[in-house]
């Protein structure tokens, strides 16, 4: 096959597209560094601005006028809550321009791409189910070192009884029982191959993959609904009486309406930034480990089975010169 040379024009074209692109993303990423690093000092020095308005006005709760009062509110809180999730998606956008979460991603596709060659995910059954069974016993170990309980003791004698059984056994402190009692109390997690190379998990101090990051990213949009549906009702009662001419106090009125929507713009961008930069790099890095032990899993199986398979050639060998 006649290799299709690229005329040099084109190659310089290219070139400078693919710096304009590196000079582009670098601008990005400078952006989005200060944006999260000086967000919280730009919203304090606003909200700072707003106490100097508030000392210097008449400020009064007022909840005279409903019809008034729901119109601010409904406003500002659809203002407010969509400058939020506008904000996360471009801090979201901006976190995977990163160069953590690109290394983290890069590793992920690697790992993923050795656990499909090797056959590693035909075994991430048999992994799962080791890997749980293991989790399980140190974690009731935890509980039963503390009382001088050995764990095949415990397994043998007291895995089976229920916590009245427990209470009423002879022979055993009350400390003993009660890490019996916890030791039972601890389940097994649950832990499944598509979660090692997807994404998902429950939020459990024992899970070895926390929430996926889409999960995450809509209990965030569900709490800041909450909040911002308590702070802009709260801001909606605000009023202010001229003491000092009404330009002033229409640019005052102005300045205090408009603090939700601006903390919100920079609390999105942080949350969806460090939605990719922190939670999906846990995430990926959780994974990769997984995938990790997998793979040595497999290594040490196939090993375990060449033994066998070597010592079951040396005894039918040695049985036949015997015969």
């Amino acid at each position: 096959m006649n290799r299709i040379e690229i005329p040099s024009e084109n190659k310089s074209s290219t070139s400078r597209l693919q710096k304009a692109f590196d000079a582009e993303q670098d601008v990005r990423k400078k952006v989005a560094k200060s944006i999260v690093g000086y967000g919280g000092i730009i919203v304090s020095t606003f909200l700072a601005f707003i106490t100097v308005i508030a000392i210097t006005t008449d400020i009064s709760i007022s909840v005279s006028s409903l019809s008034e009062l729901g119109a601010n509110f409904f406003l500002l809180f659809f203002c407010s809550y969509a400058a939020y999730i506008c904000c996360s998606d471009s801090g979201g956008k901006a976190g995977k321009t990163t160069q953590i979460y690109l290394d983290t991603f890069k590793q992920f596709e690697e790992t993923l791409a050795t656990v499909t060659t090797n056959k590693v995910y035909c075994i991430l059954g048999d992994f799962c189910k080791e890997y749980i069974a293991t989790e399980l016993k140190n974690a009731r170990t935890r509980y039963l070192v503390t009382a001088g309980i050995d764990y095949d003791e415990y397994i043998g004698k007291y895995s089976s009884l229920d916590d009245d059984n427990i209470k009423e056994l002879s022979g055993l402190s009350t400390a003993q029982k009660k890490a019996l009692m916890s030791a039972n109390a601890v389940k097994p997690i649950k832990l499944y191959p598509e979660q090692i190379t997807r994404r998902g998990n429950t939020n459990t101090s024992r899970s070895p993959i926390h929430i996926d990051p889409a999960s995450r990213r809509w209990m965030d949009y569900g709490l800041k609904f909450v909040t911002s549906l308590f702070i802009v009702l709260g801001m909606s009662c605000i009023a202010l009486n001229d003491i000092t001419g009404s330009s002033w106090t229409m640019f005052a009125i102005i300045c205090v309406k408009l603090g939700s929507v601006i903390y919100n713009c920079f609390s999105g961008f942080k949350s969806g930034y460090e939605n990719i930069v922190i939670h999906s790099v846990n995430y990926m890095q959780e994974q990769i480990s997984l995938m990790q032990q997998a793979i040595a899993y497999n290594a040490e199986r196939k090993s375990n089975e060449s033994k066998y398979i070597c010592a079951d050639k040396i005894r039918v060998g040695t049985d036949n010169s015997e015969s």
